[in-house]
């Protein structure tokens, strides 16, 4: 999971490279991301190895990423939950979840801080050994910024509480891209498949308890889906607290449409529901 644009696909696509896959991802290189939809795909050989796990299939799970508009990513965080619900209730484990983040960004914005809170939500805190927070884009420290320094600030401060409660940090490698995400992967499955940490492997995201037994499941009844609510309902009073002429001005330019998208999913107190 993580913020559009930071590399999720790009690394599922080395990879499935490096294991020797057929199985292509698109990858968008452009503003807008590819990906759209969740998709899923097997990785042979990974199980192998650890009695944990054997017999077992692994799955990695490409999602869409969160792109800073409410409406839309409150239907990714709805397909995301649905697809975590049905995993459970046909017996699938939960091996644990990679959040992507871009280092080469310049600053943690306001769109990434609510990435994080929703991010943190959906995991709970029992989940938290679990999480691996990857960083992609290290190539991009040529041009002289201090990469490890960011990583840092990350670590010791908007990552830190995930981190105390058991998360880790850990880097794709620019200089071996397809040999770090096989580590990345292989080291989460033997740390949640460990003798010591066996029980783990069975342990729910926050989210999925809270829509078990709920069919439909009510979304904004969740931590995470409360968070993105409430963020729906602050932009749109803020669209409705700005002066006549700057709200006309924007109608007409760029906010009508985002207004509009607002008002057909806030109106009414409608709530979001997965199938």
């Amino acid at each position: 999971m993580g913020m559009a644009k930071a590399g999720k696909s790009y690394f599922i696509s080395k990879l499935l490279k490096e294991v020797g896959s057929e199985e292509e991802v698109q990858i968008g290189y452009g503003l807008s991301p590819c990906t759209r939809q969740l998709q899923a795909f097997e990785i042979d050989g990974l199980s192998s190895d650890n009695p944990t796990l054997k017999g077992r299939r692994v799955l990695i799970v490409d999602t869409p990423g969160f792109c800073d508009e409410t409406p839309t990513d409150y239907n990714i965080l709805t397909g995301i939950v649905d697809w975590l619900d049905n995993s459970r209730e046909k017996g699938d484990a939960l091996g644990g979840a990679i959040y992507v983040h871009d280092i080469s960004l310049d600053d943690f914005s306001r769109p990434v801080r609510e990435n994080l809170e929703v991010f943190e939500r959906m995991c709970g805190r029992a989940f938290l050994g679990k999480v691996v927070f990857m960083t992609t884009k290290w190539d991009r420290a040529q041009d002289g910024r201090d990469f490890k320094a960011m990583e840092n600030k990350l670590q010791v401060g908007f990552w830190k509480g995930m981190i105390d409660g058991g998360a880790r940090t850990m880097r794709l490698n620019d200089e071996d891209e397809g040999g770090s995400a096989l580590h990345i992967v292989t080291d989460l499955l033997k740390h949640v498949a460990s003798p010591d940490n066996e029980a783990s492997l069975d342990e729910l995201m926050q989210v999925q308890r809270e829509v078990v037994g709920h069919k439909p499941f009510i979304l904004a009844e969740t931590g995470a889906g409360r968070v993105m609510q409430d963020r729906l309902a602050a932009r749109m009073q803020a669209l409705q607290d700005e002066p006549r002429n700057l709200a006309g001005e924007a109608n007409s330019k760029r906010g009508k449409p985002q207004s509009k998208s607002f008002s057909r999913f806030f109106r009414g107190g409608r709530r979001f529901t997965g199938a």
